[in-house]
């Protein structure tokens, strides 16, 4: 009987030990959990913080579209440089060939003038096509 009883208090004192050490485990890893935790933000504080980068991200968003729609595309820009060799070319035959005739009846000076009120004339037509 003797033997019996002490093999059940071994057998009680393994059991206890080992339960000891599963709520022991148990208990470290909620502990683990809870520090973990603090460090967390919770729910709400994070829609808030969604919610202003989603305004943030807007607010770039429209100004990147606001700056977008005032920049001149670059087939204008060519488009207008185009016109405007063309208008130098058309100038520079225009003097070549005052300089090359010796009949004419126009001076120099008549035909500057002329030309100038032509440059005067495609200035106020350009300024009135911008916006």
């Amino acid at each position: 009987m003797t033997t019996v009883l002490v093999a059940a208090g071994l057998v009680m004192s393994a059991f206890g030990a080992f339960t000891t050490f599963q709520n022991t485990t148990t208990n470290s890893r909620i502990d683990e959990l809870r520090e973990t935790a603090k460090h967390a933000i919770l729910r709400g504080e994070h829609d808030e913080f969604k919610l202003r980068l989603d305004r943030d991200i807007g607010l770039i968003r429209e100004e990147q579209q606001r700056r977008g729609g005032s920049i001149v595309p670059r087939t204008e820009h060519e488009a207008r440089w185009a016109a405007t060799d063309r208008n130098i070319a058309l100038l520079s035959e225009r003097l070549n060939e005052l300089r090359n005739s010796t009949s004419s009846t126009y001076t120099i000076r008549d035909e500057v003038h002329r030309m100038q009120t032509e440059v005067s004339e495609m200035r106020k037509l350009l300024n009135d096509r911008k916006p």
